[in-house]
């Protein structure tokens, strides 16, 4: 009940406060983290914030607006934000480095579902078209802190 109570008041605060949202438009999507220590909210305008769990502001994006953000998810260890659009592409952005990567989703329809399911999977579904699970694993080593990706399974 704790956290819904959470999930209610960031709601709340976010969607009808006057000020301090730091969004022009309104907000299309809402990711929380899974540990409870940030979130990230999605405009209209394409801007991300990354916030903490004091609600300040401590990253934010503007993704290009041809794209037009559908839905975000953070990652399960708060290293990336993946970003599903209305142009069937999927972002997945590091949030240590603010490199982006694009996953080819073979398709131009909007991204409907996008959640990482645990610490290794990403799942996504575009209009019409089967559900992928995407391999996307923090792949660290001293030279490469990008993550490696790739389609695992369609159905």
């Amino acid at each position: 009940m704790k956290n819904r109570l959470s999930l209610y008041s960031i709601f709340i605060s976010l969607c009808f406060a006057d000020a301090g949202t730091g969004h022009v438009e309104r907000i299309i999507d809402i990711s929380l983290s899974y540990n409870g220590k940030y979130y990230a909210t999605a405009s209209k305008e394409g801007k991300i914030i990354l916030w903490n769990d004091n609600h300040e502001a401590i990253n934010s994006f503007t993704i290009d607006s041809i794209k037009s953000i559908r839905n975000i998810s953070l990652s399960y260890d708060n290293k990336y934000l993946a970003i599903g659009s209305n142009n069937g592409t999927i972002d997945i952005i590091n949030l240590e480095t603010n490199n982006i990567k694009s996953l080819d989703t073979k398709s131009n329809k909007k991204i409907l579902l996008l959640k990482y399911i645990n610490y290794k999977y990403l799942i996504s579904c575009n209009d019409g078209e089967p559900i992928k699970i995407w391999d996307v694993h923090s792949y660290s080593t001293n030279n490469n802190k990008e993550p490696h990706f790739y389609l695992f399974k369609e159905f």
